[in-house]
């Protein structure tokens, strides 16, 4: 489908005008984000995120809701001991406990704030909206990378490996799991601008404004560097190890094997959190390995693509 150069030039601008509109309103939110990347050496801003967060439930919560729910078989006793008033109060009640729920959630709701990530082409920064941009941690000083997956059991849909987020390690820490869900500040479209150039006509869906997401700036300055270290460890004749499964450079040690599964004997690895598949050369079924699903299996396949190894990864199945 062709259109004519006057509308998708309309198209454009129509798109530049929310972008535009975007960076006005989050205009103070980027200087500070460049100046704080100037302070702190962390080099050129790539991006502003922002993220709601709502804080766990508490058991004070649960006891201060469920309290009034706790008085009910006394409230029925007395009405049967007839108790002036409590038979009018039964009658009241469901009202009364839907009222002290709801408020209680009002109050909770209350209690969520926004968290800050901005990032840079030398590292990045978190803070809370209540506060100022803290300690810049710098791409350099992260040590590994690792995907995480669990099990999620459903008793109404079917059950499925949820994504964890990134198990990031940082120089002489533990690992932290990375998993706040940020979003872009300066994308006026979020996710929506991704279907939609998807869906459009090729001569449409590049002029849609795209924006990096905190994955994307994560591979391009974080993860590709871990993957290229670990692309020269195993050239260089050593061992690195994701999901369980030990990759060298000749082939695989395999979980609970002690030789090793040549390159040859390899037609195609297929991956998920729960296990990697080895389908041998010329076809066949192939034999099942249970990976760990907390140590990288989707990590594991991109080294495994560097590696000219033909190899898959999907999170079910």
């Amino acid at each position: 489908m062709k259109i004519r150069p006057e509308a998708a030039q309309r198209l454009q601008q129509g798109f530049q005008k929310h972008v535009d509109e975007q960076k006005r309103r989050f205009g103070a939110e980027w200087q500070n984000a460049v100046e704080f990347g100037r302070r702190s050496g962390l080099g050129q801003a790539v991006g502003i995120f922002r993220a709601e967060i709502h804080p766990p439930l508490g058991l004070g919560f649960f006891a201060r809701v469920l309290a009034p729910i706790a008085a009910i078989p006394l409230f029925i006793f007395a009405a049967v001991k007839g108790v002036p008033g409590m038979p009018q109060l039964l009658f009241f009640l469901p009202f009364l406990l839907a009222g002290w729920i709801g408020v209680n959630s009002l109050l909770t709701l209350r209690n969520r704030y926004n968290r800050w990530l901005f990032a840079y082409a030398d590292g990045f920064t978190e803070f809370d909206e209540s506060s100022q941009p803290g300690r810049p941690r710098r791409w350099e000083d992260f040590t590994d990378v690792a995907d995480s997956w669990s099990w999620i059991d459903s008793e109404v849909g079917s059950s499925s490996w949820h994504f964890d987020g990134l198990q990031l390690t940082e120089r002489g820490a533990s690992p932290a799991l990375f998993n706040t869900p940020y979003n872009n500040m300066l994308d006026p479209y979020q996710s929506m601008g991704r279907l939609l150039g998807g869906l459009f006509p090729s001569t449409i869906g590049p002029t849609i404004p795209q924006f990096p997401t905190i994955m994307e700036v994560l591979s391009i300055h974080l993860i590709r560097r871990i993957l290229d270290r670990d692309l020269a460890t195993v050239q260089a004749g050593g061992i690195v190890e994701r999901a369980g499964i030990r990759v060298t450079k000749d082939g695989l040690f395999l979980p609970g094997q002690t030789s090793l599964t040549p390159w040859a004997a390899i037609g195609h690895v297929d991956l998920t959190p729960e296990r990697a598949r080895i389908q041998p050369y010329g076809g066949g079924h192939g034999a099942k390995h249970k990976v760990v699903a907390s140590a990288g299996p989707w990590m594991l396949r991109l080294l495994l693509s560097e590696l000219k190894v033909q190899a898959s990864f999907k999170s079910s199945g």
